[in-house]
């Protein structure tokens, strides 16, 4: 039994991250990098045009891969805290009409993901755990354990709070 697994009979916190989180964070910090390095270059008075131009450019998207990537699920006692760097969103046990897995796809890319839909209308798709479609066998069996982790917490919080 894992780590994950014992919080979640426990009733503990356990929390869920991006799986690539390592890859972004490096593509980050070289995208800012080569934005450092072209507004340097522009401030010398080195201006090589569309080098220096697409390094700027390119600084700009760090904080949005950031959001991505820094971004985590923590399921406790009280609900699930969906986290990322620009937003957080909470949704108590009690607001929660279903959990379930569902395929979001998009150009060709795509990837299986948790959502939580509320009584209240309106879903939410928690940035962790996810695993993309091409994924292998392991990564799947992986996600579909957590994703039933999280099943089992709502059923438990529901049954137990008669909803």
């Amino acid at each position: 039994m894992t780590s994950d697994e014992e919080g979640a009979r426990a009733g503990a916190r356990v929390e869920y991250r991006t799986p690539d989180r390592r890859r972004a964070l490096v593509l980050s910090a070289l995208l800012v990098a080569s934005g450092v390095g072209s507004l340097v270059r522009v401030l010398l008075g080195h201006f090589s045009g569309f080098v220096d131009i697409l390094g700027l450019a390119l600084c700009v998207l760090a904080p949005f891969i950031l959001n991505s990537s820094l971004a985590k699920t923590v399921v406790d006692d009280r609900g699930i805290h969906a986290w990322r760097p620009l937003w957080r969103r909470t949704v108590r046990w009690q607001d929660v009409r279903s959990v379930a897995t569902e395929e979001k796809s998009s150009r060709g890319f795509g990837a299986h993901r948790v959502r939580v839909h509320r009584h209240k209308g309106g879903a939410l798709w928690l940035p962790a755990p996810y695993v993309d479609l091409r994924a292998s066998k392991e990564k799947t069996d992986r996600f579909a354990a957590q994703a039933a982790q999280i099943f089992t917490r709502w059923r438990a919080h529901t049954t137990v709070d008669g909803a």
